[in-house]
């Protein structure tokens, strides 16, 4: 299994620097209004989770995305 991958990048024609960060977010706006409208009350005990998911996610910063790693291009000079 492999838990990363690997890409090759082509800057523009001109470009002189760039900085690329890899940024993760826990839970995504998509997956939170997929939630809060999949659920449509028919089970009562899950009646109001929909709202409850949407609510904690809005009160809690809603998963602000995070930089995992990050290069300048091109690197330091050697």
């Amino acid at each position: 299994y492999n838990y990363w991958d690997e890409i090759t990048l082509s800057p523009p024609a001109g470009a002189v620097s760039a900085r690329i960060s890899l940024m993760y977010q826990s839970t995504s706006w998509e997956y939170i209004q997929f939630l809060y409208l999949a659920n449509d009350g028919s089970v009562a005990f899950l009646a109001n989770e929909g709202m409850t998911m949407l609510d904690a996610w809005l009160n809690t910063g809603m998963s602000y995305p995070h930089v995992m790693a990050s290069a300048k291009w091109p690197g330091p000079a050697k």
